[in-house]
């Protein structure tokens, strides 16, 4: 199994990495994801869905609380909890819920 850790950083991730203690090599890939930023998803599940071969779990944990009001970037979301906490994980179920029916096509039952 390999896990996908998503981060808005690669020194957040690898420190993340870090605090899960020893693991084997390449058993974890950080990819820089920011849910607040839609063009930051739709970037990331394409990049996910061109280099997949199997996709079992998405485990959506990202989270923001006390985030000023405003855009956090040009594009962005205008409210940043909503955008981070809500629309950033819609959209990437949406994007990536093809690729759970494509590997693991459900079976019909009479």
């Amino acid at each position: 199994a390999k896990v996908i850790l998503t981060c808005r950083s690669r020194e957040k991730g690898e420190k993340a990495v870090r605090s899960i203690g020893p693991v084997k090599p390449g058993l974890i890939e950080i990819r820089i994801l920011d849910t607040s930023s839609l063009e930051s998803v739709r970037e990331f599940a394409q990049g996910l869905r061109s280099s997949l071969t199997s996709l079992d779990v998405l485990v959506l944990n990202a989270g923001a609380m006390r985030l000023p009001y405003g855009p956090a970037h040009p594009g962005s979301f205008p409210e940043p909890h909503f955008a981070t906490n809500h629309l950033g994980h819609f959209l990437l179920t949406l994007l990536l819920i093809r690729c759970f029916a494509r590997l693991h096509p459900p079976e019909l039952s009479q």
